[in-house]
């Protein structure tokens, strides 16, 4: 006679409180007045959780923060996906936008188009790159 095996499991929710936000003092320049409507028109004021920069971005409260601090980028630039002869630069900007991305030397260039669809994010890719060679670049 084969043994019975039999599983017996107990399930239970752990519930812990988070701590609150550590935020930016509003007198800090253009951070500090930014943190402080994100988090309120994001996190507390939005009924969707999973909400991006797209759900805010036509609010004249954040249009106007943009106009007065002159911003044409919201996130990076970063670099990644550096390969001996390529490179991809990540960024966001505050509302649909053509970028544009030259390298220096050689004046390589990558364009790329951000859009409400990807939360006003793109990848530029530089392609051309030359191993061993340092580059700066201009957005």
């Amino acid at each position: 006679m084969k043994p019975l095996l039999y599983f017996t499991g107990i399930l239970f929710s752990l519930s812990l409180p988070a701590k609150d936000m550590i935020r930016t003092s509003p007198d800090v320049p253009i951070l500090g007045e930014l943190e402080e409507y994100l988090a309120q028109n994001l996190l507390f004021k939005q009924a969707n959780r999973d909400a991006g920069l797209a759900d805010i971005n036509q609010k004249p409260g954040f249009k106007a923060l943009i106009k007065k601090h002159g911003l044409k980028l919201f996130g990076g630039p970063v670099i990644g996906k550096v390969t001996p002869t390529s490179a991809v630069v990540w960024l966001r900007t505050p509302d649909a936008a053509q970028v544009k991305v030259v390298a220096q030397p050689g004046n390589i260039t990558g364009t790329a188009r951000t859009s409400k669809a990807r939360d006003f994010t793109t990848e530029v890719e530089l392609k051309g790159l030359k191993p061993w060679t340092q580059y700066s670049y201009t957005l």
